[in-house]
């Protein structure tokens, strides 16, 4: 089949208004690319600048959890040794408890 003229210009039409289209996106995205970069370049020092705020606070979170870590084994060991006071308390008095136990019946039997 061939085409007649009339469907040929529509076909030729039809390929400009996709090129348009086409050429319309490109164009679009590469002032889109442009704007971007034109940002980026912009942002460069606000962006440093944020990079060190962030660095500092991370490095002052870090800091606070040294000294929490810190205060929590001191903690610890107070309370380790307030137990082993207490116990070594406990172990004289068993023992003295024995010791009068004893004498009580020595001097039953005796």
């Amino acid at each position: 089949k061939e085409e007649t003229a009339e469907q040929i210009r529509e076909k030729m039409f039809e390929r400009v208004i996709e090129l348009k289209d086409s050429r319309e996106q490109d164009r679009q995205e590469a002032v889109r690319a442009a704007l971007d970069k034109q940002f980026k370049d912009r942002t460069d020092d606000l962006r440093t600048q944020d990079s060190k705020t962030f660095a500092l606070q991370c490095q002052l979170e870090r800091e606070m959890q040294v000294e929490e870590k810190k205060q929590r084994e001191t903690l610890k060991k107070r309370e380790e040794s307030l137990y082993d006071e207490l116990w070594k308390r406990d172990m004289r008095r068993k023992e003295l408890r024995e010791k009068q136990e004893q004498e009580e019946k020595k001097a039953k039997l005796g």
